[in-house]
């Protein structure tokens, strides 16, 4: 905690050479409170001792770029929403924590202000602390933080913020504004649900991929994107998948003499890995090992449900953890089939494509995203929790 007066001091010179004035008012001697004043800001911005705690030790370790902000043990990364200071931020208190790190959203990041400050990015239009939300992360050791890995845990914790949000969170670079940008009217009496999690996704490219679809508005852009994330896990299970055969063709051969038959046999399976790489099967391949239709059944297009009943005689009211393993494999077999067709339509229209009635119409096509949204999920959650 900030006690000392040469904390103060340092505090305000600090801050008046960057052209931001801060007052000092005593409610009683527990209640301490920072009056700031930044240029452009209609308002002064009230921070209380406790929100302050640490910051003289930070502003020494300050460093800032048009992407972060960054002091020794803490960063900042501004960001917006779809549709900017959504009541999605005040309404849902997000948090991770572990042993390591502290996420969280901060609504008025003092630190990001100061570098816009600095850099000029302020305006009549938009003030240099009100501008911006920021993801924070702060480090519980001493040693110094990991831009690099932050990098990723910030992606990690907008994936998950999305998923009990539905709203993506974009970082964004510090820049001037043109415009009155965004209005922000919040009920301070509403309700504000706190969400603490001390996990989170380890970051991949598979994660990009999911917050750009999530993003995009476009129905054609949403699916291939969903189906990259799909072909982005498609050679870790080909390779899981050769693996699996060698080891247990390996086993058979262990206290035997290896014949010519085994060295070919090891040669095929080999093989396969390098040609399964592009072959349409490992769509399905990457289903089959990472969704359960069982549960995703219902999101398909009412279209594609149909067709399905039709063409393997699926009963919908049949379908639940009962059926055999061969059976869900068919199912997904033909999902895969839907998949791998509405890729090449959407990404071949413009040449000599030739349908197999197995793309889906561009009517369907939305839902067929919604599915893709919690089956790519659902695959995203099956590869981080491999153990291998």
């Amino acid at each position: 905690m900030i006690t000392e007066v040469n904390s103060f001091d340092k505090i305000i010179k600090y801050l008046e050479d960057k052209k931001i004035f801060v007052d000092l008012f005593v409610n009683d001697e527990d209640d301490k409170m920072f009056n700031f004043r930044f240029p452009r800001e209609v308002e002064d911005i009230i921070f209380s001792l406790k929100q302050l705690d640490g910051f003289a030790s930070e502003i020494e370790t300050l460093e800032y770029s048009k992407k972060y902000v960054r002091t020794k043990c803490k960063v900042q990364f501004p960001i917006f929403t779809d549709d900017w200071l959504d009541t999605s931020l005040a309404s849902v208190d997000f948090k991770f924590k572990n042993e390591e790190y502290t996420i969280e959203i901060i609504q008025r990041p003092l630190l990001l202000a100061i570098a816009n400050v600095k850099l000029g990015f302020y305006s009549k239009f938009a003030g240099p602390l009100t501008t911006y939300c920021a993801i924070e992360i702060r480090s519980k050791k001493e040693s110094e933080i990991d831009l690099e890995y932050c990098q990723g845990l910030v992606m990690s914790f907008i994936y998950e913020y999305y998923q009990v949000t539905n709203k993506v969170l974009e970082i964004v670079e510090l820049h001037n504004f043109d415009a009155d940008y965004y209005k922000y009217d919040h009920d301070e009496d509403d309700e504000t649900k706190s969400i603490i999690v001390s996990t989170l996704i380890q970051y991949n490219k598979a994660i990009d991929l999911y917050l750009e679809a999530a993003k995009t508005a476009d129905d054609e852009i949403c699916f291939l994107y969903y189906y990259k994330v799909i072909e982005h896990f498609s050679p870790k299970i080909a390779k899981l998948k050769t693996y699996d055969l060698l080891l247990k063709k390996l086993d058979t051969i262990k206290y035997a003499k290896i014949t010519d038959n085994d060295l070919n046999n090891i040669i095929n399976i080999s093989d396969s890995l390098r040609k399964s790489k592009s072959d349409s099967d490992l769509v399905k391949t990457v289903l089959s090992c990472g969704i359960d239709i069982v549960s995703l059944f219902q999101f398909l297009p009412q279209t594609i449900q149909m067709a399905l009943m039709k063409s393997i005689k699926l009963n919908p009211n049949a379908l639940n953890y009962d059926l055999s393993q061969d059976y869900i494999d068919t199912i997904i077999q033909e999902i895969g089939k839907w998949l791998y067709s509405t890729r090449n339509h959407i990404v071949h229209a413009k040449t000599n494509y030739k349908s197999n009635n197995y793309e889906c119409n561009d009517e369907d096509l939305k839902q067929m995203n919604v599915f893709l949204c919690k089956a790519t999920y659902q695959i995203i959650k099956w590869n981080d929790n491999l153990t291998i």
